[in-house]
């Protein structure tokens, strides 16, 4: 019969069955029944160095970063578009300002030329201011020049005669007249220069008011 190989106990130094799983004499466990320590797996790192080393970490990490890069870029875009519209409204809103102040020019022009057509001719009327009383002829030509003559009378002393002629523009509705020559520089200066209102002014009729609140009414006797 086979002898079962023996070996030492490496506890005491017995001598026992290869086929023992332990020592009789001290217990020592023998052979595979000794266990062998617990191998766990490695675990990666922790932390941010361990989520950046695992390949789902650097996919989160570069969806991240495009993101941000993705944003600061929309938002330049943003604001370069928002400036570029401020800037296309301000000039449009420039462009409307001067388009409509020169059609109120054009228009204001229009009408003066206008008024200066109509003011060419012979007028007449009569004039009361408190004591004085002026009977008035005026012919307005359309080369910018103007004639008038009449006569003045204050209270009851004598008539006198005057006469005047001079320069005469229309400008927004407003005519001013200025005297280059006068018969009597004491009543018409030579070099004055009036401006009055123009209330109304027709084919026949021509009224306005003067600097001192003064309104006169010339009717057409001529053209």
């Amino acid at each position: 019969m086979p002898r079962t190989p023996l070996i030492e106990c490496p506890g005491c130094g017995n001598w026992v069955s290869q086929r023992a799983t332990a020592c009789p004499q001290c217990g020592h466990p023998l052979g595979k029944a000794v266990a062998e320590p617990d191998r766990q797996p490695a675990r990666s790192g922790g932390g941010l160095w361990g989520f950046l080393t695992r390949p789902v970490g650097w996919v989160g990490t570069l969806a991240l970063i495009l993101v941000f890069i993705g944003g600061r870029y929309g938002l330049r875009e943003w604001q370069k578009r928002d400036t570029e519209r401020r800037e296309r409204e301000a000039r449009e809103q420039a462009e409307e300002q001067i388009k409509k102040q020169v059609a109120e020019k054009a228009a204001s022009r229009a009408a003066d030329e206008e008024l200066s057509r109509r003011l060419v001719g012979t007028w007449t009327g009569t004039f009361q201011l408190k004591t004085l009383s002026m009977s008035l002829t005026a012919t307005y030509r359309a080369n910018g020049t103007y004639h008038g003559e009449g006569t003045l009378r204050e209270g009851d002393g004598p008539e006198r005669d005057v006469r005047d002629s001079g320069t005469w523009r229309i400008e927004n509705k407003k005519i001013t007249e200025k005297t280059t020559e006068s018969n009597d520089p004491e009543l018409l200066p030579v070099g004055d220069t009036s401006t009055s209102d123009i209330l109304t002014l027709t084919e026949a009729e021509f009224v306005f008011r003067t600097k001192t609140g003064h309104t006169f009414t010339l009717r057409r006797v001529a053209r």
